[in-house]
C-alpha cells in the first residue's frame, strides 16, 4: 500500500498542518477518507479516491475560513510592463497548480543587476563555489574538444544562460589563442541578460562576431536557431554551452533537454555542466542564503504584492532525486488578483503555504548515461571533478 504524508497533503492542497491532522483523525469534518495503521500511525492512501476527497475538504476549508487577516493584493503595474500574456499565464499556472514562480523568470529586467551583483561579490571569495569548478572542468576537457574539430574548423559558441559572459571568458580565451573560435552567441530568457554577456565578450573579444537569441529554453524552436547560427559560417561547428548547473533549477530537466536536442544537427555538440548528488555538496546552500541572491529570489512575490519581510524563507535539501529548494512560506492568508487580458484571476494563498522560489536538482553519475540517452542525447565525454561535487557532459544528437 501506497500512503500520503501528512505535509505532502499540506504542501499540495494548500491546508494548515494541524487541519490535515484532524482530517485524518475525522475530528474536523465526518469526511470519506480511506486511511490505513502504519508503524501504529494513522495514514492516508495514495488513490484516486482519496485525492478527490482531500480536494474536496480543501475547497470546503478555504470557503469557510475567516476573512479578519486576509489581505487581498494586486501586482505592480511594472508587472505588466516586465512579462508578456504567455509568461503572466504561465506565473498563474504554476502559482496555482504547483505552488511555485520558476527561477527563470527572476532573470528578467531588475533580475539581470540583481544577479550580476551576487555574482561578483560572491563568485571571487568561493562562496559561490560553481564558477571555479566549471573552469577546472573546462580546463579538463579543452584538448577532447579541440579533437572534436577537423583541422580547418571552428566552433560556433551558442551560450545558453551566459550571464555576465565570465565563466565562459577563458573557454574563448583559449580558443582564440589557438584560432578555433568563430562566433558568439547568447542566448537567454532576459534581453538584459544576453546584453551584460555581449556587453563583456565584446570588450574581452573586440574582433568577434557577436549576436544574442531572446528565447525560452523550455520551448523555443532551436532549429531555426541552431541551423541558422552555422549557415553562413564555412567549416564551423555549433558547440551549445549549457553551464553552471542551470539545468538542475528546471521543473522538468528533460523537457529542457528534449527541446535542446531537436535542434541539434549532426556534427553540433552540446556541453553541460551540473552539481553532482553526493553529501557536500547536498547541505551547501550558504549561497542562495546571501542578501544578493535573496534579492533575485524574492523580487518576484514582492511585485505580485506579498509582505516578503513577513514571510520565512527556508532553504533546504529535500531528498535524493528531488534536490535542494528554497520556499517562501506565506505569513497570512492572501487573495492575489492578477489581469489576463480583459480577465481577472484570483489567486488563493493561505497562512503557511510554502511557494517554491528555487530548486536545484543534482545530478547522479550512474544514471546521467540513461537519463540523456531518453532524451536521444548520447554521452561522448563525461569528466567529473576529484571531490565529485560538479560534472561535465559533452554530448551529441542520436
Amino acid at each position: 500500500m501506497k500512503f500520503i504524508k501528512n505535509q505532502e497533503i499540506s504542501d499540495k492542497f494548500n491546508v494548515s498542518f494541524p487541519t490535515v491532522l484532524k482530517w485524518v483523525e475525522n475530528k474536523l469534518d465526518k469526511n470519506n477518507l480511506q486511511t490505513s495503521l502504519f508503524n501504529k500511525k494513522l495514514m492516508v492512501l495514495d488513490n484516486p479516491h482519496n485525492l478527490a476527497e482531500l480536494q474536496k475538504l480543501a475547497e470546503n476549508s478555504r470557503r469557510f475560513r475567516s476573512n479578519i487577516n486576509l489581505k487581498k493584493i494586486k501586482p505592480d503595474k511594472r508587472f505588466y510592463e516586465i512579462f508578456n500574456s504567455a509568461q503572466i499565464i504561465e506565473i498563474i499556472n504554476d502559482l496555482e497548480i504547483h505552488n511555485s514562480i520558476e527561477y527563470k523568470f527572476t532573470y528578467l529586467d531588475y533580475g539581470t543587476s540583481f544577479w550580476n551583483n551576487f555574482y561578483l561579490n560572491n563568485a571571487p571569495n568561493e562562496l559561490y563555489p560553481t564558477p571555479k569548478r566549471v573552469n577546472d572542468l573546462l580546463e579538463n576537457i579543452f584538448e577532447y574538444l579541440l579533437y572534436q574539430l577537423g583541422n580547418s574548423q571552428k566552433f560556433n559558441i551558442i551560450d545558453i544562460g551566459p550571464g555576465n559572459g565570465l565563466p565562459v571568458k577563458n573557454l574563448l580565451e583559449k580558443l582564440s589563442k589557438v584560432e578555433k573560435l568563430k562566433k558568439y552567441t547568447s542566448l537567454d530568457i532576459s534581453s538584459k541578460m544576453n546584453e551584460l554577456a555581449n556587453e563583456n565578450i565584446k570588450k574581452w573579444f573586440p574582433s568577434l562576431e557577436i549576436q544574442s537569441v531572446v528565447a525560452d529554453i523550455e520551448i523555443a524552436n532551436f532549429v531555426p536557431i541552431f541551423f541558422e547560427n552555422k549557415m553562413y559560417c564555412e567549416k564551423s561547428v555549433n558547440l551549445i554551452l549549457y553551464l553552471g548547473g542551470t539545468i538542475g533549477n528546471h521543473k522538468n530537466i528533460n523537457l529542457a533537454l528534449s527541446n535542446i536536442q531537436k535542434g541539434l544537427g549532426k556534427d553540433d555538440l552540446l556541453l553541460i555542466s551540473n552539481t553532482l548528488e553526493n553529501q557536500n555538496v547536498q547541505t551547501e546552500t550558504n549561497y542562495i542564503e546571501t542578501e544578493e541572491a535573496r534579492t533575485q529570489d524574492t523580487w518576484i512575490p514582492k511585485m505580485l504584492g506579498f509582505d516578503v519581510s513577513k514571510c520565512q524563507i527556508i532553504t533546504q535539501f529535500e531528498g535524493v532525486g528531488v534536490g535542494k529548494t528554497e520556499k517562501l512560506e506565506i505569513d497570512k492568508d492572501y487573495i492575489l488578483e492578477i489581469q489576463t487580458g480583459s480577465q481577472t484571476k484570483k489567486l488563493e494563498f493561505i497562512k503557511g503555504q510554502k511557494i517554491t522560489l528555487w530548486r536545484h536538482k543534482m545530478s547522479n553519475l550512474d544514471t546521467l548515461p540513461l537519463e540523456f540517452k531518453s532524451c536521444s542525447l548520447q554521452i561522448h565525454q563525461l569528466t567529473a571533478l576529484k571531490d565529485l561535487s560538479h560534472a561535465m557532459i559533452l554530448c551529441k544528437s542520436i
